[in-house]
């Protein structure tokens, strides 16, 4: 995998080396998967798993320099990547109401509490996003 790091813009690159193994291994996992990449920032996750053989990868995030990024990181590698510029938790809500599904969901979202003083805040904002089921995969929901 080869990815585009920018250092000339400070020390938030957009790339996280302590997820190699995590890419690695989701590669490992998904050939021939739908994947929806939630939260992918720069590519990572996204490229690593069309690299590993996804059908089709789609990755969603809400800061439209992260998704230029990680087109860049998918052209790179040669990868044909969709990459959605939205709010991730809409974005998801709107395909479940679709009906859409995944066989594997990355889910990495950035800090949701900034400090001691935000922790209710952001405890109330991670419920609000996370709370809901996710039937996304096929036979999920099924007994």
């Amino acid at each position: 995998m080869r990815f585009h790091v920018n250092f000339a813009e400070g020390h938030k690159t957009g790339f996280f080396c302590d997820q190699r193994n995590n890419r690695a291994q989701l590669g490992r996992w998904v050939k021939d998967c739908r994947v929806l990449d939630v939260c992918c920032y720069s590519g990572g996750f996204s490229v690593a798993a069309k690299l590993g053989g996804a059908a089709e990868v789609i990755g969603v995030d809400l800061d439209e320099k992260a998704v230029e990024q990680a087109r860049k990181n998918a052209n790179l590698n040669q990868q044909r990547i969709d990459f959605v510029h939205a709010d991730a938790f809409t974005y998801m809500r709107q395909m479940q109401r679709n009906g859409a599904t995944w066989d594997a969901v990355v889910l990495d979202p950035p800090k949701l509490v900034h400090s001691r003083e935000g922790f209710e805040e952001g405890k109330a904002d991670t419920m609000t996003s996370t709370s809901w089921p996710f039937p996304w995969w096929p036979g999920a929901g099924s007994s």
